[in-house]
C-alpha cells in the first residue's frame, strides 16, 4: 500500500477467517497520527500500534501520515508471517 504525507486516510480492515489475525506495523504507527479506530460499537482514540481482528470482524482506522518511508507489516501469530502474511506500507513525500 502506498500513501502520501499529510493526507488523511481511512483503512478498512476485514477478517473473514475463522482465526484471529493481527495488523502489526509498529514503525508505521510511530509516524502517523491516529484519529480513531472504529471496531464494532467502540471508537478508540490515541496512539495505536497493533490491531487484533478476531474471526469475522471488521475495523476502520483513520489516520494522517507524518513522515515518508517504507514500513513492514505482518501478522505475528506463530506461523502466519512464515505463511506470507506480510506486506509493506510506503509513505511518499
Amino acid at each position: 500500500m502506498t500513501f502520501e504525507v499529510g493526507k488523511r486516510y481511512k483503512l478498512m480492515l476485514d477478517n473473514p477467517s475463522s482465526l484471529k489475525h493481527y495488523f502489526t506495523a509498529k514503525d508505521f504507527a510511530s509516524v502517523i497520527w491516529s484519529q480513531k479506530v472504529d471496531a464494532g460499537n467502540v471508537e478508540i482514540k490515541g496512539a495505536i500500534s497493533e490491531l487484533e481482528l478476531r474471526p469475522g470482524t471488521t475495523a476502520s482506522w483513520v489516520f494522517i501520515l507524518m513522515k515518508p518511508g517504507t514500513y513492514k507489516l505482518r501478522c505475528p501469530i506463530p506461523g502466519h508471517t512464515e505463511a506470507g502474511m506480510v506486506g509493506e506500507l510506503t509513505i511518499a513525500s
